[in-house]
């Protein structure tokens, strides 16, 4: 999904890097300002949404997803389980910024 050339924001950096043979970043603080998070995101097309939070809770689940919802500039594609069924939820979400966009 995420092209060999391409790399991925997180703030789990390592186990984004272990499972997607990626190179990770790590995504700007929930405190960042629009114009912060923007230009801290720009080096990469991708952000993964995990349901982890960081060690000091500074880091929500799911992040960046509540904050990108909305914006025309990012698609987010859920990913679900394997042989998920009716009703079941997504386990994370990969986030691309659309090209031009930033």
């Amino acid at each position: 999904m995420v092209p060999d050339t391409d790399c991925v924001y997180s703030f789990h950096t390592a186990l984004v890097m272990f499972y997607t043979h990626r190179i990770s970043g790590v995504l700007p603080p929930p405190s960042a300002s629009a114009d912060a998070f923007t230009h801290g995101t720009r080096g990469c097309h991708y952000m993964v949404a995990l349901p982890l939070t960081s060690i000091n809770n500074d880091y929500p689940k799911f992040y960046p997803l509540a904050r990108i919802i909305g914006d025309s500039r990012y698609a987010i594609l859920p990913i679900l389980p394997r042989n998920a069924g009716p009703g079941d939820k997504p386990v994370l979400y990969l986030i691309r910024r659309k090209n031009g966009a930033g």
